[in-house]
């Protein structure tokens, strides 16, 4: 059943555009999210088998990088843009970059402004361990980076 949505096949499996970024690539990364879609199967049945059969393609774990790649039109994403195959983690990295460099703030004492964008994709990120600040003091450009030490001396008491 497609019920209108586009949707791609491999092998035997129908994947729709939400499966493949969610359940695909990230469908690791937060194990409370339901995967896949069950509108997508016919019978209840063939439902929750087709959904542990899909499982087989999900990625073990993903670059973070990947999510500024994906678009959704909302306020806090990273703008559309095109990637091209041969160098596509050096135009990731350079996204990621541009998009911390207009969105993350240091400015309030013991706090870090984030995005929501940054917040909805926080279990990539494994935020719990820390590897979000991590990620963003590493993919900070040259221009911010000491925006970011004076912060984490404040945050330290120093």
């Amino acid at each position: 059943m497609s019920n209108g949505l586009c949707r791609g096949q491999v092998d035997k499996y129908l994947f729709s555009p939400f499966e493949i970024q969610h359940a695909i690539i990230r469908g690791n990364t937060n194990p409370n999210k339901e995967l896949f879609a069950k509108n997508d199967i016919e019978s209840p049945t063939d439902n929750m088998m087709q959904m542990e059969e899909k499982k087989v393609f999900m990625f073990p774990r993903i670059d973070p990088l990947v999510n500024f790649g994906f678009y959704f039109p909302y306020k806090s994403n990273p703008p559309l843009k095109l990637f091209i195959s041969h160098n596509v983690k050096d135009q990731l990295k350079e996204a990621a970059q541009d998009y911390l460099d207009k969105t993350v703030s240091f400015k309030e004492k013991n706090k870090l402004k984030l995005p929501g964008f940054l917040n909805f994709y926080k279990y990539d990120f494994n935020a719990v361990d820390n590897e979000l600040i991590d990620f963003i003091e590493q993919h900070l450009p040259l221009s911010r980076k000491r925006d970011y030490e004076q912060w984490l001396v404040s945050r330290s008491g120093g």
